[in-house]
């Protein structure tokens, strides 16, 4: 397989996980955990753990956006119309 035919594989592997209301929720728990919206900063060295969840985070959400450009977007929005449902 070269790489061009590994990234297809990996968009449409994700497309697959994505596509269930089960694998968004998955991908937005992960993306929770990396803290990527959260500050960093602490001061001390556990600064450098922080950026490297978030990092992970934030290419999480790039390989989503290179197999669909709407992806994140889609998940935001359906995370969005979950949590207004809850208050």
């Amino acid at each position: 397989m070269n790489e061009k035919d590994v990234q297809r594989k990996l968009e449409a592997d994700i497309n697959s996980v994505v596509s269930t209301a089960q694998g968004k929720d998955v991908i937005w728990e992960i993306l929770s955990l990396c803290g990527i919206y959260d500050n960093q900063f602490t001061g001390n060295s556990s600064t450098f753990f922080n950026e490297g969840r978030r990092s992970v985070g934030l290419d999480v959400i790039q390989m989503l956006t290179d197999a669909d450009r709407t992806m994140y977007a889609s998940i935001l929005l359906e995370h969005a119309k979950l949590e207004e449902g809850n208050e």
